[in-house]
């Protein structure tokens, strides 16, 4: 699917929704104008994804704990350090 930007403006409102509005603007700005390179740096962390009327998203029906430890432990296996810290922007994606 090309990422047009009538389909950035459709996963954005997407976000949204899901976020319940709450997300980072800035963000998620960041996001929609960098998908494609995102999108690749995270299936070259194993990151599995399937194509979908909104783009590609994750392909995990796990819920999100769940998908966080997952995705936790394939980075510990690559040998990823992770930082710990608290987050004052997140972004929620669909």
């Amino acid at each position: 699917m090309e990422f047009d930007d009538k389909a950035k403006k459709e996963l954005e409102n997407k976000i949204l929704e899901t976020g319940q509005k709450l997300n980072d603007r800035d963000l998620l700005n960041a996001f929609l104008e960098n998908y494609e390179e995102i999108i690749e740096d995270m299936k070259r962390t194993s990151i599995k994804f399937r194509d979908s009327n909104i783009g590609v998203v994750p392909n995990y029906r796990l819920p999100g704990l769940e998908t966080k430890k997952i995705f936790l432990e394939k980075l510990k296996k690559k040998q990823t350090n992770i930082i710990k810290g608290e987050v004052t922007k997140f972004l929620i994606i669909a």
